[in-house]
């Protein structure tokens, strides 16, 4: 019984392992872009990059939250693309596989 439960918890945790979601960060024009690996794992990852964002886009994969120094907030989830309210720097994302 016990190895039955252990082996049924090592099931479960390589089905919801945590990947990596692509994301990309967009400027003012279609030339202004940059993009960044975020893992499903909740990090919190910082996002140095100056850039002005007008919106932000994922080809999918995962539920994403990023924040911008002005303090707004974006959600994307899976194949998405959402436009700031604000345009502004990003400060930091995290992204789960839920």
């Amino acid at each position: 019984m016990r190895t039955a439960l252990l082996s049924a918890l090592s099931l479960l945790t390589l089905s919801a392992a945590a990947f990596n979601v692509s994301v990309t960060f967009h400027g003012a024009t279609e030339d202004e872009s940059y993009s960044l690996l975020f893992p499903t794992d909740t990090t919190a990852v910082q996002i140095d990059n100056p850039m002005i964002v007008y919106s932000i886009s994922s080809p999918g994969g995962g539920f994403c939250t990023f924040v911008g120094v002005e303090g707004e907030d974006v959600v994307i989830f899976a194949e998405d693309e959402e436009t700031l309210t604000t345009p502004q720097a990003m400060k930091w994302g995290s992204c789960d596989n839920n």
